[in-house]
């Protein structure tokens, strides 16, 4: 089978957890129980599912269902189940998996809010804003040194503006490491970040344009 990245193991970790935490809030002594294989019988998965769904109003969601997904995947796939065990968790899955392509409600909502030109413009014209923000502040600093300000306006223009021209998870964002991630072509920056380490096993690549290219020598410079 498919090895599972660090992110992907942090995650079903995340899921476990969430799930025992249901089974505790039904009123399962969690102290009684000697082993993990006791909490993924059907019964039980019955039980924390319940919750979930009251919970969330009477209906599943795409969180619930892929915790759903991590208990079926360990009672299906690494304990031995009968046929009854497997028949039970893929009636479970038509249920509560949520397959929806494309983005999620809450995503389509924060992504509404760009249907406004001004919103966009906002959103554009801001790292140039910080940028100024941050020469002001120098310039106004009572030593030569550079203010704390002044480095994270810095900080979050550059951010923004590789978010603008190389859209990627902030996950991916905030690991960026200038010795194996960022190269240089004709004074222009390209970010590669290779598959292994993208959620959707993709290589990424984006050749910067030259201004934020520019911003990023001085950042790494100054």
């Amino acid at each position: 089978g498919k090895v599972f990245r660090p992110t992907s193991i942090k995650a079903v970790k995340a899921h476990f957890r969430r799930y025992i935490s249901a089974l505790h809030y039904q009123g399962i002594e969690l102290s009684d129980i000697s082993s993990l294989d006791e909490l993924v019988t059907q019964e039980m998965f019955q039980l924390a599912m319940r919750w979930f769904w009251d919970r969330n109003g009477g209906q599943t969601s795409r969180h619930v269902g892929e915790i759903a997904w991590s208990i079926r995947c360990y009672a299906t796939k690494y304990l031995k189940a009968d046929e009854e065990t497997i028949a039970f968790y893929a009636r479970a899955m038509k249920r509560l998996r949520v397959r929806n392509p494309g983005l999620s409600d809450k995503n389509n909502r924060a992504m509404a809010q760009f249907d406004d030109p001004k919103t966009i413009e906002a959103f554009v014209s801001l790292p140039s804003k910080l940028w100024t923000k941050a020469e002001r502040s120098n310039k106004t600093a009572s030593t030569n040194r550079r203010t704390k300000e002044a480095e994270l306006c810095v900080q979050t223009a550059i951010a923004i503006e590789i978010l603008i021209f190389a859209p990627m998870r902030i996950s991916n964002l905030q690991n960026l490491r200038l010795d194996q991630h960022i190269s240089w072509q004709n004074r222009q920056a390209v970010i590669h970040i290779p598959s292994a380490q993208v959620k959707n096993d993709m290589d990424l690549v984006f050749k910067l344009p030259l201004s934020l290219s520019q911003r990023i020598q001085t950042y790494i410079n100054d």
